[in-house]
């Protein structure tokens, strides 16, 4: 079997598919069912009516990138994943998930706000440990010093949504 669920292929010379099914008769020659986004619908093929889409080393033209960005808003940047690339390549598993945690929390808490039972406060700190039992505690701290578990937060407030009364 040259080709598995999933893998992106080529049928009919210039149609990019997915091999969505596959499967073998009494003969063991392989028979794939290729879902092709030009069709918007899936066709049989043999296996050598079918050739690996093999162009997977092209790099993205400018407007590519700017599509991939659009796509990725609000996720970790290329800089994002190059550095948490290197610094799980450098450390250990266990300080590289303590790092890459770390800067993933506070790009996401520090500088908000979250609501507390004295209203709005602002998170200063991201705590990211683990506890006696090596349970994961990441934790934030607001503007006064409290503690609270990112677990127990149910909403974060950019600082856009927040008045100047700390009102939201």
């Amino acid at each position: 079997m040259k080709f598995t669920f999933g893998d992106i292929v080529v049928v009919e010379h210039n149609l990019i598919g997915v091999v969505v099914k596959c499967w073998s008769g009494e003969d063991y020659e392989f028979t794939y069912e290729v879902y092709v986004r030009d069709w918007n619908g899936i066709k049989t093929y043999p296996e050598d009516e079918i050739e690996r889409y093999m162009v997977r080393h092209k790099e993205l033209n400018e407007e590519e990138i700017t599509y991939q960005m659009e796509a990725l808003k609000n996720k970790d940047t290329k800089e994002d994943i190059d550095f948490k690339i290197k610094v799980l390549d450098m450390m250990s598993d266990e300080e590289g998930w303590y790092i890459y945690t770390t800067l993933k929390l506070k790009k996401k808490f520090v500088g908000n706000y979250i609501l507390t039972d004295d209203g709005l406060k602002k998170i200063i700190e991201v705590k990211v440990d683990r506890d006696y039992y090596n349970q994961k505690m990441n934790r934030v701290v607001d503007e006064d010093g409290n503690i609270y578990f990112i677990s127990d937060i149910d909403k974060i407030f950019r600082e856009s949504e927040v008045n100047y009364e700390g009102e939201n």
